[in-house]
């Protein structure tokens, strides 16, 4: 059985299918949220994933299970938290205040390194946490951050902040601290800056979040009630 489900999955994760699903025409990419496929949705969600559901689902009923799948209303609040700290952290590296020089032309670099710890670690949860999603609109955005980081990971280096293969971001303190303060800046202030622009991403986190909860459907014993997914997982059960 398995080999037929495999030899049925090409179309699902090759020109159609997945590509469909996030919203994806077969045309050039671009970084805009209308234009994200399977191979955007590989760097947030990883190949694994996709190894997993062509081993064990045929293309029509794999399909249908990727449109049916989303989060519990706990992943949704998970998710809400976490961006929502990623916000906060990313609004105090804003802070133009932090790069205040004193009287020696020198920014108190302990404090700030303390605050780019906590934005570090608060985008990697929410890399994290869109990287296990099944929700659509949340991993368009994870997509979106994490390509818009990598392309300014040559800037970010500047500053000591590296760009790891699964997409999450560590720190060198020795590079924060021997960073140029106009680099600093140019980083990490003002609404077009990398902090700047994964402020205002948090936020259609959230709102994607927000959707999320308010959509989904739960009984008392927390299943999820869509009719589509009962349909789905009925299928999967009787066909692999």
């Amino acid at each position: 059985m398995r080999n037929v489900i495999n030899t049925n999955m090409s179309s699902l994760w090759g020109s159609g299918g997945l590509n469909n699903y996030l919203g994806k025409s077969n045309s050039s990419s671009s970084s805009s949220d209308s234009n994200l496929g399977v191979l955007d949705y590989n760097t947030v969600k990883g190949v694994g994933y996709q190894k997993a559901i062509k081993s064990y689902y045929k293309n029509d009923i794999a399909d249908a299970a990727l449109k049916a799948a989303t989060d519990s209303k706990a992943d949704f609040k998970d998710m809400a938290d976490a961006a929502t700290n990623m916000k906060n952290s990313a609004d105090t590296l804003m802070n133009k205040s932090l790069y205040k020089e004193n009287d020696k032309g020198e920014i108190d670099r302990d404090s700030l390194i303390k605050e780019m710890k906590s934005f570090v670690k608060d985008y990697n949860d929410v890399v994290e946490k869109a990287g296990n999603s099944k929700d659509k609109a949340t991993l368009r955005n994870g997509v979106w951050m994490t390509k818009m980081v990598e392309k300014n990971k040559g800037l970010l280096s500047e500053i000591g902040i590296s760009v790891g293969k699964d997409n999450k971001l560590s720190i060198d303190e020795t590079g924060v601290k021997r960073a140029k303060t106009s680099t600093l800046k140019s980083v990490m202030t003002g609404r077009d800056s990398v902090a700047g622009k994964i402020s205002r991403r948090a936020s259609n986190f959230v709102a994607a979040a927000n959707r999320g909860m308010a959509n989904g459907t739960y009984t008392n014993r927390g299943s999820y009630s869509k009719t589509g997914y009962n349909v789905t997982s009925r299928r999967l059960n009787k066909e692999v």
